[in-house]
C-alpha cells in the first residue's frame, strides 16, 4: 500500500495507540563471531520493530565519548554486508546496525564501542479484553466494528467445525 495513501494513514493513526518504546539494558556482549556484537531481550509485549538508538561509549577517536546514535535495521541475510570476514579487524562502523531474531535485538558494532542499552520504539500487543467483564481495549473506538465482525466469524468458523456434520439422506 503507498505511503501516505488513506489507508496508510488510517493504520498508522489506529497504531498509533500500540506504539510505545523501551529501554533495554543488561546486553550480553558476544566478540566471539566475527561480527563484535551485543545481544538485548526484547520486551514480553513486543510485536513489530519501528526504530531504535543505541546510547554507547567510545568510539574510534576517544575511547570513553559518550553517544546516542541511530541503529541501522538489517535483515538477518545482510549481516555479513556490514563485516564480512574474521579479517575485517578495525573497520569502523558510523552506526550501529540491528538484527531481529527470536524475541531479542542484536546491535552489530565496531571493536571501538560498547553498547550500554538500546532505545527501541515498537508496536506492542494489545492487552486482553472483554466485554464479559468491562475490561477496557487500549485500541480506539474505531477499530471496535472490526474486532466484533472478526471475533463472531471466528467464533461461527470454531462452531461450524466443531459440530458433527448430519448424516445425508440418501
Amino acid at each position: 500500500m503507498p505511503s501516505g495513501s488513506r489507508t496508510a494513514v488510517l493504520i498508522e493513526d489506529l497504531l498509533s495507540t500500540l506504539t510505545t518504546h523501551a529501554i533495554l539494558t543488561n546486553g550480553a556482549a558476544d566478540g566471539s563471531l566475527d561480527i563484535k556484537n551485543t545481544t538485548f531481550t526484547l520486551p514480553d509485549n513486543y510485536y513489530a520493530y519501528v526504530r531504535s538508538v543505541s546510547n554507547i561509549r567510545g568510539n574510534y577517536k576517544d575511547a570513553n565519548k559518550q553517544a546516542v546514535v541511530s541503529n541501522i535495521l538489517l535483515k538477518q541475510p545482510d549481516a555479513n554486508t556490514v563485516i564480512n570476514q574474521i579479517y575485517d579487524q578495525h573497520r569502523i562502523l558510523r552506526n550501529p546496525a540491528v538484527i531481529l531474531e527470536q524475541g531479542k535485538i542484536k546491535v552489530i558494532h565496531d571493536e571501538y564501542t560498547t553498547v550500554n542499552n538500546v532505545d527501541v520504539t515498537y508496536i506492542k500487543l494489545p492487552a486482553e479484553f472483554s466485554v464479559l467483564t468491562n475490561t477496557a481495549c487500549e485500541l480506539p473506538m474505531e477499530c471496535f466494528n472490526d474486532l466484533v465482525e472478526g471475533a463472531t466469524d471466528l467464533y461461527i468458523r470454531h462452531l461450524t467445525a466443531t459440530q458433527p456434520k448430519k448424516e445425508q439422506k440418501k
